[in-house]
């Protein structure tokens, strides 16, 4: 027994070596003096650069950044200090367990994906309502009591034809516009209500080929993300630029993307120096 038992305890502490091993950390973002530090060399850090075991992490004052493991799972610095290899696994096992850390290590994981592989969402055909419809983007939660629609325009002189159509593929609304916006009242019941959109040059929207989908949420539904939303705002625990971008990524993870636009457009104003920022809305404006 006592030989089986050393025999576990063995493996578990090649597995740690192992785990350790296999762990990196990637620089996704840097403000500040921040430094990767091998043996006695000193180099600032920046854009992909790697810490590797061995290596350290040291932040002057003021300086932050945002480092992202080999698993995708984000870790935010912003004390300054310097920190070990072993002591950035230790803060990334701490930080994993929160609810913030766990948003934020998603909006990360999808930024470094589009960074590392950089492509035009739109491949194929693209038709030309594809190219003038814009709010509400596909597959939006609509908490709201108003949607905009909205469009740009191709040509100025063409009249627009905006339609509404519900799950049973009946037109709820039918408009013919000059305008690239319209509002749209709507009341929320005890379930969702899936609707699709369309805007084109054609009254029949079934020449207009593109169309995007969104679903009006229940009452329970923004009840339900108000309270989510309140207890992750409580946890906050983060510096106030990175707090900004866990809340935009609650209202992408949920769809709430009139929510997301509105908020990112606030976080600018607040931050407009924040290059962490300007990045999640080039990622979020392309992706749509």
């Amino acid at each position: 027994m006592k030989k089986s038992l050393i025999i576990i305890l063995i493996l578990f502490v090649f597995a740690g070596i192992a785990f350790a091993q296999n762990k990196s950390f990637k620089v996704f973002y840097c403000q500040g003096n921040a430094f990767i530090i091998t043996g006695k060399q000193k180099k600032a850090a920046q854009r992909d650069m790697l810490i590797n075991e061995g290596q350290a992490l040291k932040l002057d004052k003021n300086a932050s950044i945002i480092l992202v493991a080999t698993d995708r799972t984000a870790l935010p610095v912003g004390v300054a200090g310097s920190y070990s290899f072993k002591e950035l696994l230790h803060l990334l096992d701490e930080n994993s367990r929160s609810l913030s850390s766990r948003y934020f290590s998603y909006v990360i994981s999808e930024m470094t994906e589009a960074h590392e592989k950089p492509e035009d969402k739109l491949t194929g055909g693209v038709y030309r309502a594809e190219k003038l419809m814009r709010m509400p983007y596909d597959s939006c939660l609509v908490i709201q009591n108003n949607i905009r629609f909205s469009w740009v325009r191709g040509v100025s002189s063409e009249l627009l034809f905006l339609t509404v159509w519900d799950k049973n593929k009946k037109n709820i609304l039918s408009k013919t516009l000059r305008d690239t916006t319209y509002n749209y009242e709507i009341t929320h019941g005890n379930t969702e209500q899936p609707f699709e959109w369309s805007v084109g040059y054609e009254p029949d929207r079934s020449a207009n080929i593109a169309a995007r989908t969104f679903t009006v949420a229940s009452v329970k539904t923004i009840g339900r993300l108000k309270t989510e939303l309140a207890e992750l705002e409580k946890n906050f625990s983060f510096q106030p630029e990175f707090n900004e971008l866990i809340r935009l990524n609650f209202y992408e993870v949920n769809h709430l993307y009139f929510e997301e636009y509105n908020a990112m457009v606030e976080a600018l104003k607040k931050f407009p120096d924040s290059e962490l920022l300007r990045e999640y809305y080039d990622w979020f404006s392309k992706k749509q």
